[in-house]
C-alpha cells in the first residue's frame, strides 16, 4: 500500500484481497487432501494381498508369542473405508465381517481360507478416535483356546 491507497476504504480493500487468498489457499489444501484421500481410498480397494501374507503374518504372531501377548496385531486401515465407517465394531451389533470392502474384505477371506482351519481367531476392533470418532480398524489374530 502507497500513501495513494491509504485510507479507510483502501485498508478495507486490502483486507478483503487478504481474505480472499486466504480463503483460496484453504480451498485449494482442502481439495489436496480430498484427491489424495480418494487415491488412498481407491488403492485400499484395489489392493490385493501380497504373496508373502501369510509369512508376515506368521512373523507378527511369533514376536508377540516371545513377547507373551495372546494376539498379534496384524493389519489396520481407516475406518472410514468400511461400507458402516465401523459403527458395528463400536456398537458391537452387526456382522463386522460384512461391513468390510477392498483389501480388508480380501484379508478376511485369507484369514478364513488359511488361518481359521488352524485354530486361529480373528478379531477387529478399533483402534483409536479422532476427534471422538472411529480412527483406525486394526485387525488382531489370537491363537488362545476360547474360554467356554
Amino acid at each position: 500500500m502507497d500513501v495513494s491507497d491509504f485510507s479507510a476504504a483502501g485498508i478495507r480493500a486490502a483486507l478483503a484481497r487478504k481474505a480472499k487468498a486466504k480463503a483460496a489457499e484453504e480451498r485449494a489444501h482442502r481439495e489436496r487432501v480430498a484427491a489424495e484421500h480418494q487415491a488412498m481410498r481407491d488403492a485400499f480397494e484395489k489392493q490385493e494381498l501380497p504373496p508373502d501374507a501369510l509369512e508376515r503374518v506368521m512373523s507378527l504372531v511369533m514376536k508377540a508369542v516371545e513377547l507373551g501377548e495372546k494376539e498379534a496385531l496384524v493389519y489396520h486401515f481407516p475406518s472410514e473405508f468400511m461400507k458402516d465407517s465401523g459403527r458395528c465394531l463400536t456398537s458391537h451389533h452387526g456382522d463386522w465381517r460384512a461391513q468390510m470392502t477392498g483389501a480388508a474384505a480380501r484379508a478376511v477371506a485369507a484369514f478364513d481360507a488359511q488361518l481359521a482351519p488352524r485354530g486361529f481367531i480373528l478379531r477387529a476392533g478399533i483402534l483409536d478416535y479422532r476427534d471422538g470418532m472411529p480412527g483406525d480398524v486394526g485387525f488382531w489374530i489370537g491363537w488362545q483356546e476360547e474360554e467356554g
